[in-house]
């Protein structure tokens, strides 16, 4: 079985941290985006078996482009991992309300991004 992790995320460090930890865990291939918009084409081009997403960045909101993910008919099933700095009350409910599967606070573990995502390769399996 062949694993997608699309990135969604402004920081290229960041990038590159989830993608070899995404690696390190099985996930075949992994998709970068700087931004949300280049992020929703890639996810419509390439269905992804999960998108992890970055609250913060220009332009487009993550909370924005997880509601635009959650709109689109090929996109809408992709379970979505939000990221982010912010860990207050209030982008948590926003991110839950709009539809995400999950949420990683910066700074994490590999550890904290495996105990996030083990319960979806469990489910898509």
């Amino acid at each position: 079985m062949e694993y997608t992790a699309l990135i969604i995320d402004d920081d290229v460090w960041m990038q590159r941290i989830l993608s070899k930890t995404l690696m390190s865990y099985g996930f075949t291939k992994t998709l970068l985006a700087s931004n949300a918009f280049e992020g929703i084409a890639l996810a419509v081009e390439n269905i992804p078996t999960i998108i992890v997403l970055d609250i913060l960045m220009p332009e487009l909101s993550g909370h924005l482009a997880l509601k635009i993910i959650k709109h689109i008919n090929l996109t809408k099933n992709i379970p979505v991992v939000m990221v982010s700095a912010l860990s207050d009350t209030e982008n948590l409910g926003l991110a839950v309300k709009s539809g995400t599967a999950g949420f990683i606070s910066k700074p994490f573990t590999r550890s904290t991004v495996f105990d996030k995502l083990i319960s979806f390769l469990v489910k898509i399996n």
